[in-house]
């Protein structure tokens, strides 16, 4: 097959990215990630990306876009369709500095108040909701509303605040959904809107998420970061 233009399409609850020549799909309604193969991988993200262009060699094979509809990785109806970003969010270059050794960030019942709530919403929410249902409260939030230049400034003492409240009740090992849901809460309290993103590495394959506001990490290190590929932005 060579020529398949217009006829199917990536669905609006799954995202794409290649990691490591591997074809990673996330697909929210299912909360899964899934892999191809390596030569799968370069036919699905070539057609992926010029949908309507001549395919190199042999394009994707018929067994394999069955495969991928029965998945609902893709579709054909044009109405669910969605396009390919080219750069899934900004590249982080920094993280938060937390305050000097012996320092401890001034916590008041506000803090207190705002970080148990935002810790009852994660929880319910990641109890009750599919991930899709989740994102898409989350992104909508944030479209209503719009960060004040000087609210980054408020973000290393919040980030600081947060990180002296937060062992109290719960860990973050093995735990960054959570910890990304609850950050977003707290400092969404405070005028603070950030991006969450999800990344993918392969050998083996990991699966991570954290919080940037521009190119800053909030709640990781760049180091950990730096090996994952972004999948999605919110």
């Amino acid at each position: 097959m060579n020529r398949q233009c217009s006829q199917y399409y990536l669905p609006k609850h799954v995202y794409i990215c290649m990691a490591d020549k591997t074809l990673v799909f996330l697909d929210l309604k299912r909360d899964k990630y899934l892999c191809l193969d390596e030569s799968q991988s370069k036919s699905v993200w070539s057609y992926c990306q010029s949908p309507c262009e001549e395919q190199e060699g042999e394009g994707i094979s018929e067994n394999l876009l069955k495969l991928l509809l029965q998945n609902n990785l893709f579709t054909k109806n044009d109405s669910q369709r969605k396009d390919i970003p080219a750069v899934i969010g900004k590249t982080a270059t920094g993280e938060v500095r937390g305050y000097d050794v012996g320092s401890r960030p001034k916590i008041n019942i506000k803090h207190i108040f705002h970080f148990l709530r935002a810790y009852l919403i994660s929880i319910l929410r990641l109890r009750f909701y599919p991930l899709q249902k989740i994102t898409r409260k989350i992104k909508k939030h944030k479209h209503q509303n719009r960060q004040q230049k000087t609210a980054f400034e408020k973000i290393p003492e919040l980030i600081e605040i947060f990180k002296t409240i937060r062992p109290l009740l719960f860990s973050t090992r093995n735990n960054c959904m959570l910890d990304a849901l609850v950050l977003m809460e707290f400092l969404n309290s405070f005028g603070v809107f950030p991006t969450w993103v999800f990344g993918v590495r392969m050998g083996p394959f990991l699966a991570h998420c954290w919080l940037q506001s521009e190119k800053i990490i909030l709640n990781d290190t760049l180091d950990h970061v730096a090996p994952f590929t972004p999948i999605l932005a919110i």
